[in-house]
């Protein structure tokens, strides 16, 4: 049975006599990363699928018997179920940043030469695929790092990093249990990093997630600037993703939003 999956990734119930079991293959290869992702937050507590095993690039998980809440149910307690997740999440302390598959010693150096390489790495794909011009791409990173220079000063412990928590990555079950799904973007990194794709893709409801997760030593003073700076390293990210996938609106969504950073 094929089960509600994501853009690139396939995501099918199976049963085994009176056992189910999910099985995941992702067309990016990037379930190792998942898998990494997903033992460190369940040793930590966090709710999220056990990993059963994972071979040849496919990872085979437990079945968490919850659906995606719709939003016109969505209440106060969810909410704060919601931010007690993420704060779970974030209390994962790490000494390391960048990708779980090959992380750097942290340092503030090694995070922002890992937030460069990756909005490199989104500008340097829509200029291959011309969907803006060599200089265009130039004047980007050079528009970002002029803003990152002026940033206040920011202090945070490194933490495990979704990446991308919104409402299709949560399960609720019948007993109003939260599971936390879809690890595959996983990093090392600013727990910050972590509300920026909920503010994007439900914007109208973000106000509240933040009121409930109020975790002050990430909403510190400062953190409105440092989000805008991770903002634009998620929208290069995604518009690269949607023109690989073909969903070209979508793409010119975030474009229009990169150029009005700049």
């Amino acid at each position: 049975v094929k089960l509600a999956g994501g853009e690139s990734s396939s995501v099918i119930l199976k049963k085994l006599g009176s056992n189910k079991f999910v099985l995941k293959h992702s067309v990016r290869n990037n379930l190792k990363r998942e898998q990494i992702a997903l033992k460190i937050a369940k040793k930590s507590g966090v709710p999220v699928p056990a990993v059963l095993s994972y071979k040849d690039g496919y990872l085979q998980l437990e079945f968490v018997d919850g659906k995606n809440i719709k939003k016109a149910n969505l209440s106060d307690l969810f909410f704060k179920n919601l931010g007690i997740v993420l704060k779970k999440l974030h209390s994962i302390k790490v000494s390391k940043v960048g990708d779980l598959t090959s992380p750097k010693k942290f340092s503030g150096k090694n995070w922002f030469d890992f937030l460069e390489a990756r909005l490199n790495r989104g500008i340097n794909y829509l200029t291959h695929k011309k969907k803006i011009a060599k200089g265009e791409g130039k004047i980007f990173l050079d528009c970002w790092i002029a803003q990152s220079r002026k940033l206040p000063k920011r202090s945070f412990r490194p933490t495990l990093v979704h990446n991308d928590v919104h409402l299709d990555n949560v399960l609720m079950t019948k007993n109003g249990k939260l599971y936390l799904i879809d690890f595959e973007d996983a990093f090392y990194g600013d727990p910050l990093y972590d509300l920026i794709p909920f503010s994007d893709f439900h914007p109208r409801l973000f106000p509240k997630l933040k009121k409930y997760y109020n975790d002050k030593t990430v909403l510190s003073n400062g953190w409105q600037e440092w989000f805008e700076i991770y903002e634009f390293i998620h929208w290069v990210s995604l518009g690269s993703f949607y023109v690989d996938i073909g969903k070209q609106k979508n793409y010119h969504r975030y474009l229009s939003k990169i150029l009005n950073f700049c």
